[in-house]
Parts: structure tokens; sequence; C-alpha cells
């Protein structure tokens, strides 16, 4: 495991229902990036497939500076995190919004056909 990772303190034991379940995810992760890829002709790494994913989880909760201090995101320079948020932008699968508490943070939703 990461050394830099939020989870590198908490003892951990391996249980196969656990692996099993990461695996389905792994593959429905893998999937959405193939349709996207294929339907919006847009190739999405996998920085910015989770970075898609954690925008969609908390849907126009959350900003740039929430993703970059999310556990998750920890190994991610903030340089990183903003270029994959921005070809997001570009590409027209999220949207950024004024928040109705500070004008000066841009939370992100997602972009629904």
């Amino acid at each position: 495991m990461h050394n830099d990772s939020p989870y590198h303190n908490k003892k951990y034991t391996m249980k196969r229902e656990e692996l099993n379940l990461g695996w389905d995810y792994a593959v429905k992760l893998k999937q959405i990036q193939s349709a996207i890829n294929i339907e919006k002709n847009v190739y999405l790494n996998d920085t910015e497939i989770a970075v898609l994913c954690f925008i969609a989880r908390l849907n126009n909760k959350i900003s740039v500076t929430g993703i970059i201090e999310h556990p998750h995101f920890s190994f991610l320079s903030r340089s990183t995190v903003k270029r994959a948020v921005a070809k997001l932008l570009r590409e027209k699968l999220v949207q950024s919004l004024d928040s109705s508490n500070d004008r000066r943070e841009r939370l992100l939703s997602i972009l629904e056909e």
C-alpha cells in the first residue's frame, strides 16, 4: 500500500467478499470508461474517471478544493486534479456553478442527457 495513503495506519484483513465486490466495481468502472469513450468520443484516464465518479457522488456539493482535500485524491497534485476537472468541463461531462453560500466557490455537477 502506498505510504501516503490515508489508510496506511489502519490494520486491514483481506476478505474474499470485499475483494469480489472490489472486482465488480472495478469492472463496472471500466465499462463506464469504455462507454464514455465510445459514445462521447472522449478518452478519460483513470484519474479523470475517478474524479467524474466522485463529482457524480456529491453532485452540486463539491468543488475542486473539496476533491483535492479528499483522502482518496491525497496522492495527486493540485494541478493533476485541476487538469482532470478542466477536461471534464471542456468535454461537457460536468458543469461548474456558483455556490449559493460563497460566490468565490464553484460547485461541480454532472451534465446528464
